[in-house]
């Protein structure tokens, strides 16, 4: 048998499956189509060439042409994951013969001096206070940012250990109207938000949700870096289910959850591209209106909650607010952003400051006004 013969392609008569496999492989070669990226027209031709059986070898080469271009990123990737994550994994490995209060307190110290001798920390630190507090003293807000340091390590430390966490009852001190409307909800077989932000321990909130023999899932962004992320997401997965990654999977899991009766706590403190310009600490930040329009929607009781580390020590006062009463999401967003910012100036070393939780001042004017939506919120991403 013979194949015609065009412009391109001589007329050839190959004496075998593999010969005409070879040969139709070089042709595609010669026609300039590179075989990390064939496309379907590629497969055709090749079939119509060489006939049906070879398309599972074609799909096996192709296939194996994309892993091997792919694999030196992967494993460069890999590499640079493993860099980041070698500090904090020596800081942990380190003091990991100490008990669990010593251990927390040298995290803290390891992170504090980060704060103090790392330029890149420190100048990020200092391009956000400076915004809240303007008038404030170079080395009061060196202080500020060494404290703020020192608690981020501790509670990345319990977070990390949160199962064990989660059992130490003695340190937490519950108190509130939030407590009982929750508590009040959930005997209703009602769903409840909780809502905080990176600010003191927030899952101290969900432990005591635990002692009260209630359980709450959580909303997370997922961390780039794997090893990080494999070792947060197990303490977070103690402290409660379900754990809802941010998307469309976990929005529609989360309305399930919550219609079923089910308690979700949202960190609501970082900056959401398609959200609302909402006052926070003075000045207006991008804000996700996902939980008020859940609370709305299902008519859920919407609860702000905070766990306050005492004094510098390693006991916590958990604080359930009343809930926010039922508006619109705008208005109970703003009051949501109200009390975390008063929060905050009571307690400025307890807030996470490197969310970059405003807009850049040199962009100020783009985008949306104030108490507009730049673009339809959607559900949910806590941000």
């Amino acid at each position: 048998m013979r194949y015609a013969e065009d412009d391109r392609t001589r007329a050839i008569a190959p004496a075998s499956f593999t010969s005409r496999l070879s040969l139709a492989l070089n042709d595609l070669r010669r026609r300039d189509i590179k075989s990390g990226t064939v496309n379907g027209t590629c497969m055709l031709h090749v079939q119509q060439t060489c006939g049906t059986r070879v398309r599972s070898v074609f799909n096996w080469h192709c296939v194996q042409t994309r892993s091997y271009s792919a694999m030196i990123p992967r494993f460069l990737k890999s590499i640079s994951h493993h860099v980041r994550y070698l500090p904090l994994l020596s800081a942990l490995t380190v003091s990991r013969w100490r008990d669990f209060e010593l251990r927390s307190r040298d995290l803290g110290t390891t992170f504090a001096l980060v704060m103090r001798w790392f330029p890149p920390a420190r100048n990020r630190f200092d391009r956000e206070a400076k915004r809240v507090f303007p008038n404030m003293k170079r080395s009061a807000r060196a202080k500020l940012g060494q404290g703020m340091g020192r608690n981020m390590g501790r509670t990345l430390f319990e977070i990390y250990h949160d199962a064990e966490f989660q059992t130490q009852h003695h340190k937490f001190k519950a108190s509130g109207p939030g407590l009982a409307a929750l508590q009040a909800a959930n005997a209703a077989g009602k769903g409840a938000i909780i809502v905080s932000g990176h600010f003191g321990q927030w899952e101290a909130v969900r432990a005591v949700i635990k002692m009260h023999g209630m359980e709450s899932g959580a909303v997370y962004r997922p961390h780039r870096n794997s090893h990080y992320e494999r070792r947060i997401l197990a303490g977070i997965v103690a402290g409660g289910r379900p754990i809802l990654a941010t998307g469309r999977l976990g929005t529609k899991a989360l309305v399930r959850h919550v219609r079923n009766g089910g308690i979700i706590s949202i960190l609501l403190d970082e900056k959401y591209a398609e959200g609302v310009r909402i006052p926070f600490l003075g000045h207006e930040a991008l804000t996700s209106l996902s939980a008020a329009q859940l609370a709305l929607k299902y008519d859920l009781p919407m609860i702000p909650a905070y766990g306050i580390r005492i004094d510098d020590k390693l006991e916590f006062r958990v604080e359930f607010e009343a809930p926010i009463p039922h508006t619109d999401s705008i208005t109970m967003t703003r009051a949501f952003n109200d009390s975390l910012s008063a929060r905050i100036l009571e307690h400025p070393e307890q807030w996470y400051w490197m969310l970059r939780r405003w807009d850049d001042p040199r962009r100020s004017g783009e985008g949306s006004i104030k108490g507009s939506p730049s673009s339809t919120a959607r559900f949910v991403r806590p941000s």
